[in-house]
């Protein structure tokens, strides 16, 4: 049985990590009721396309497309049956929709990567950065921030959310996962601001959200996304540090639940979120959200590390 993650996690109560009401203005990106499931144990992208009700979608459709793909990229086992992920003794990364859930678990010994994207209509993974054709997703500047509820999550491990309007105006935000015990569930909020803003590109820390690792846009870095004309979204997870995370990280080390070193991905990683809504928080966050700053520093200051 693999380890699981630590059960007693000192820094869920961090600005990012608060559990948050919505607004009264509330949309969403996916409520996960469309099911879908891909699974891979040989090295290779495994992808399904589905189209149904609660997906985002663009103005000329009534509902939306979701793809996904999932590779594992090391520790997969054929374990008997046919090829493929149909066997108690195969060892498999896994993206699954079901019960209003999306789930993306990895088995031991297994390193592996999901992508979710929602560009439109195109049954391709190939990431369509205009494919929603200019969709307002503020709805009229009122709409301002990401948000979902975290089931459970591990430890140390990255995923990047790439938002874009077209080819040439995108922003890549690369962010260290929430770790959430199961039976804890706990709200990630994400603002727009955090994309949108020129003066954030290259410059993370600016954000004020201390899991927010790198931001990167398109053109010279100077042509960030625009929410009120959107193309596409892709969700990747369990994507490479960008610089070693975690506090048992020594020069040279090892992949553990304590460390993740730069340029690695984490083993055998477990995740459930529920839906993921697009909301106005409420102003209650802001005002907590310089207490939990001051108390999250220190901690954030420890996980990073030089390149």
């Amino acid at each position: 049985m693999k380890t699981k993650m630590k059960e007693n996690v000192k820094w869920l109560a961090v600005p990012s990590l608060l559990a948050l009401s919505m607004g009264a203005n509330a949309g969403f990106v996916d409520t996960f009721q469309t099911n879908q499931a891909v699974a891979d144990n040989a090295n290779t992208v495994v992808s399904s396309f589905v189209t149904g009700a609660g997906i985002l979608n663009n103005p000329t459709n009534m509902n939306g497309e979701r793809d996904m793909g999932v590779q594992a990229i090391s520790g997969g086992v054929e374990g008997g049956g046919a090829a493929g992920c149909d066997h108690i003794a195969d060892q498999c990364s896994k993206l699954v929709v079901l019960g209003n859930q999306l789930r993306f678990s990895n088995d031991a010994g297994v390193t592996g990567e999901g992508t979710v994207q929602w560009d439109g209509p195109d049954s391709s993974m190939v990431f369509d950065k205009d494919g929603l054709a200019g969709l307002d997703l503020t709805e009229g500047g009122v709409i301002n921030a990401f948000q979902f509820t975290i089931l459970e999550s591990d430890l140390n491990w990255v995923f990047t959310l790439e938002v874009a309007t077209d080819a040439t105006h995108w922003t890549k935000v690369e962010i260290e996962a929430t770790p959430v015990s199961a039976g804890s569930p706990v709200v990630r909020t994400i603002m727009f601001d955090s994309f949108e803003n020129v003066a954030l590109c290259g410059n993370p820390g600016a954000t004020g959200d201390p899991q927010i690792l790198s931001v990167t846009c398109g053109g010279a870095n100077d042509q960030p996304v625009d929410f009120s004309d959107l193309g596409g979204i892709e969700l990747v997870l369990n994507t490479p540090a960008p610089f070693d995370i975690g506090d048992g990280c020594p020069d040279g080390g090892n992949v553990t639940q304590d460390c993740l070193p730069q340029g690695e991905r984490q083993v055998a990683v477990d995740m459930r979120i529920e839906a993921i809504n697009t909301v106005v928080p409420e102003p209650s966050l802001f005002g907590m959200m310089g207490i939990g700053l001051l108390a999250f520093a220190g901690a954030a200051r420890r996980r990073r590390q030089k390149a």
